[in-house]
């Protein structure tokens, strides 16, 4: 029951639970069948299940972060005023008014905009306006606003103007308009001394397309006198395919070669003994890749059972031949075998964890099953895990899940972080931690007076500089490698670190700084 409550989940201690009994708080972790809350004083406690209940939205939550809203008539001095939702706080919705007002109302006073039929062009659309539009009809223009029910367009001719959204239609392509340009065209037989001829569109221009044809020429032509060209069947073979040739070709059937251009209908091949013919697309059909080839290099993999005394072995593919996959077992000296692909299995991916990162057993197997602990490190296989009692463990990787950590400190107090809320005006904003509350973090807006409650989800942390986050001299552990070193340079966005094994490079990612202890005198 303790493990129904996921981590950040906002609950409230139900009153059978003494002295804790209608407090507020977030879940923090699960152990031993309690569930950890963070109240919202600050204090940590561990809680029965049955002593916690999880809150539900009320009807202030609805209303996302930047929703148009307008004030209903029954709200007195703002009825009829329209704004935007700049968060929630005990039951009651936060709006900004058009003129800067910010005020706190009941959410059944608040109701969310629809788009009007204005609305509905966009920013830059073409449109053309309705001939029932009166000394405007029939005249083009741009589409640059809208405001009280009307489309702002400004005519080809430079004049502004508000016109109904029923006085306006957005434009189509014209046929002309229809040919992009580069497009290969065939001028159609009904053009005179053009017909026939292919070319290329340069552009279009007064209702005509423009045509640079092969013998260099440059012409207008109607777009109903041009028809787009597709590829020819030699044209579908690309450089570097792969072909055999049929059975038919007489003298060539059945070699192989590889594709090296097309002319004249007929496809360029550069057969094995170097030979090179053009031959028609018909006689050749593209190679598909072997069982063996569909192995790509690097792979971990594992022996089939049926492989003999390989079976059961793992290591990684060095290449393939013959319809063979070369694989190089992991701790045989080196040893490279070629097995038929029926008997090579690609190995499961194993999840990996940093040095430090939370985790929870999630095996219900495992006698240590619902504790979570950090990451210490990784040997034979097996996962490094440190509980808070201090006893640390070695687990299949298997048998953890990765747990965010705590809020407080994933986005600790001070930090600067970025807000991601696509749709929203605060998306993209910089901001700095002001505290937790509820499962959200508080955040006070660079620049402006505003501090908003957002779900861990929409916030991240302000991207460091890596020459800052990583100075020359740092000390730094390597993830995974379970080894330590200081940094001695950086180049195109990653780290050298000078470790027992030499200088060698490594992405941000992988590295985390920490302070060298003075050593004792």
């Amino acid at each position: 029951a303790a493990q129904a409550f996921g981590l950040g989940t906002a609950v409230t201690v139900a009153l059978a639970a003494g002295k804790f009994a209608g407090l507020s708080g977030t879940v923090v972790g699960t152990s031993r069948g309690r569930v950890g809350v963070e109240l919202d004083d600050g204090r940590k406690v561990g809680l029965p299940a049955d002593q916690i209940v999880a809150e539900k939205k009320n009807a202030a939550q609805g209303f996302g972060l930047g929703t148009a809203v307008t004030v209903a008539l029954a709200s007195g001095k703002f009825a009829g005023l329209r704004g935007k939702v700049t968060g929630t706080s005990r039951g009651r919705v936060g709006v900004e008014l058009e003129d800067g007002t910010t005020v706190g109302l009941p959410a059944d006073q608040v109701v969310e905009e629809t788009k009007s039929a204005a609305q509905a062009f966009g920013l830059g659309t073409a449109v053309t306006v309705a001939l029932a539009a009166g000394k405007f009809a029939g005249l083009s223009g741009t589409v640059v606003g809208t405001s009280r029910g009307r489309v702002g367009v400004e005519l080809d001719d430079g004049r502004k103007v508000g016109l109904p959204a029923d006085q306006v239609e957005a434009k189509t392509k014209s046929a002309v308009q229809a040919f992009s340009l580069g497009t290969a065209v065939t001028v159609a037989l009904a053009a005179g001394k053009f017909a026939g001829l292919s070319g290329t569109v340069i552009g279009a221009k007064r209702g005509r397309v423009g045509v640079e044809l092969a013998d260099g020429r440059k012409v207008g032509l109607p777009a109903g006198l041009l028809q787009a060209e597709t590829k020819s069947a030699a044209q579908a073979f690309s450089l570097g395919t792969a072909v055999t040739v049929a059975l038919a070709a007489g003298k060539f059937a059945g070699l192989s070669g590889t594709v090296i251009g097309a002319k004249r209908g007929r496809v360029g091949v550069e057969l094995a003994d170097g030979r090179k013919v053009g031959l028609p697309a018909g006689l050749l059909q593209a190679e598909g890749k072997s069982a063996a080839q569909k192995f790509t290099l690097g792979t971990a993999v594992t022996v089939a059972l049926a492989a003999g005394k390989f079976a059961g072995l793992s290591g990684k593919v060095v290449g393939a031949k013959r319809g063979r996959v070369g694989v190089k077992l992991d701790g045989e000296e080196g040893t490279v075998v070629g097995l038929p692909a029926d008997q090579v299995v690609v190995a499961p991916e194993k999840p990996s964890f940093d040095l430090g990162a939370a985790v929870a057993v999630a095996a219900a197997s495992s006698r240590f099953a619902g504790l979570i602990g950090k990451v210490t490190g990784t040997a034979r296989g097996r996962v490094g895990v440190e509980f808070d009692e201090g006893k640390t463990v070695g687990l299949p990787a298997g048998d953890l899940r990765a747990v965010p950590p705590p809020l407080a400190d994933a986005f600790p107090k001070g930090g600067a972080v970025e807000i991601v809320m696509p749709g929203s005006p605060h998306d993209g904003a910089f901001g700095v931690v002001v505290g937790h509350a509820r499962g959200r973090v508080g955040v006070k807006i660079d620049d402006t007076a505003a501090t908003i409650g957002l779900p861990r989800e929409h916030v991240r942390p302000k991207e460091k500089d890596y020459k800052e986050e990583f100075p020359i001299g740092a000390s730094v552990a390597i993830s995974r490698a379970g080894e330590t070193g200081e940094v001695s340079g950086h180049a195109r966005g990653r780290v050298a670190v000078t470790a027992a094994g030499g200088v060698r490079s490594f992405p941000t990612g992988v590295l985390k700084a920490f302070m060298k202890l003075a050593a004792a005198a």
